[in-house]
């Protein structure tokens, strides 16, 4: 019988929660298992299996799509915590049988997870931090390829900045013991980034892999800013070697017209919260041909006078990343006279400094400013909302008390 929609936020999980809490230290006794153990194990099988069945139909009944999901996504994170519960308590048993059946009991919840995973991609949370037994199992799998790459990058890369961000990358997940989350999400990129660097490490027609890995770490969308940095930085050299402003122009423009040609893997992302790494770079690389044309018209640039030098920079009580997410929306909200970022990155870096940095490079902020973490933006909101708050605090005094008022009345 196809349920009701009404009741597509109850739990289905509860006989496994209690399945689950009668596994108890002494059940069984010897080498082979008890009645009740076996037992226990049938019935989670068992349930396991009505689960999916439920689910399934659950899905099928006519429910709002976003029901739908706050359904499958309450059930995916239901399992993941029983699949915790049963791992913490996993080293502690003594009993063989009991350490077999509470193995058995999350290969279950595992299967219950794939089984939702697969049929149902639509609404799993691939941002869920996936189960601490699942984690360690699969980083186990993922032990040799790491190890492989790992070696691969060691020899075979000359350029220490590049080595570096993908060593960080990588390394995070070769202690099985740390305290590292992984989420769904990350873990298929982990895959990804194995196979593919994998492959090209395989090759044996590539002469250098300076040039080669970073098209692939494009295609992976590897928007790590270690990544990017090495990359402005590599474009930076081959500028250096120019001697004309028209051979610079012409070093920017074939630079942009290599990074459009690249591909890009959809739907990939190191880090899914930041631009794609070839935005990133696309982006980067106009504002630096819009400054080069624009320079080029106003003659050629001088170095300021000493006298011209700002003798103190502005102390700001914000971090780095911080001042570049304030520049960055002052930009995109047309608060500048000038459509160069590079500009207005250059300005900023000159005369402002952060509350622990003294100098700030252009490089630098332009890495924080095309890659806005999540978690400065979250303290940049709540700066904002603070002065919002003054504002009507201090010049509407009336709309603040009426908005204090209807608040006390709710």
């Amino acid at each position: 019988m196809v349920p009701n929609p009404a009741d597509l936020l109850r739990s289905e999980l509860k006989t496994l929660q209690e399945l689950a809490g009668s596994l108890q230290p002494g059940t069984g006794s010897g080498k082979q298992l008890s009645p009740d153990i076996q037992a226990l194990r049938n019935a989670f099988g068992k349930e396991a299996d009505r689960v999916k069945e439920v689910v399934t139909k659950a899905i099928f009944a006519q429910a709002r799509e976003n029901m739908a999901e706050r359904y499958l996504q309450f059930h995916q994170a239901g399992i993941i915590q029983l699949a915790d519960q049963l791992q913490s308590h996993l080293p502690e048993g003594n009993d063989p049988e009991l350490q077999l059946a509470t193995a058995f009991f999350i290969s279950q919840l595992f299967e219950l997870l794939n089984y939702i995973e697969r049929y149902f991609s639509k609404y799993f949370n691939l941002d869920a931090v996936i189960p601490e037994p699942y984690r360690l199992v699969a980083l186990k799998q993922l032990s040799e390829p790491i190890s492989s790459v790992l070696s691969a990058i060691s020899a075979r890369l000359q350029v220490q900045a590049l080595k570096a961000c993908l060593t960080d990358y990588l390394q995070s997940f070769c202690d099985e013991n740390a305290p590292h989350p992984v989420s769904y999400r990350g873990l298929i990129y982990l895959k990804s980034f194995l196979e593919e660097t994998g492959r090209v490490f395989r090759r044996k027609d590539i002469a250098d892999w300076d040039v080669q890995l970073p098209a692939t770490l494009v295609y992976l969308n590897f928007n790590h800013l270690g990544f990017f940095t090495y990359y402005q930085d590599s474009i930076r050299t081959e500028l250096e070697n120019t001697a004309t402003r028209e051979q610079y122009l012409a070093s920017l423009s074939g630079s942009l017209t290599r990074v459009k040609g690249l591909q890009s893997k959809p739907a990939v992302a190191y880090h899914p919260a930041w631009p794609n790494i070839k935005t990133m770079l696309e982006t980067w690389l106009s504002d630096e041909i819009a400054m080069s044309v624009l320079q080029r018209e106003r003659g050629p640039v001088r170095s300021p006078p000493e006298q011209d030098i700002p003798p103190e920079k502005i102390v700001l009580n914000l971090s780095v990343a911080q001042i570049a997410c304030f520049t960055r929306l002052l930009y995109e909200e047309n608060c500048y006279a000038t459509s160069s970022v590079t500009d207005i990155l250059r300005f900023t870096a000159r005369h402002f400094r952060s509350k622990r940095q003294e100098h700030i490079s252009p490089g630098s902020l332009s890495k924080e400013y095309y890659g806005v973490s999540q978690v400065t933006a979250a303290m940049v909101l709540d700066l904002l909302q603070k002065m919002s708050a003054r504002i009507n605090k201090t010049y509407f005094p009336v709309w603040a008390a009426i908005g204090a008022a209807g608040f006390a009345l709710t």
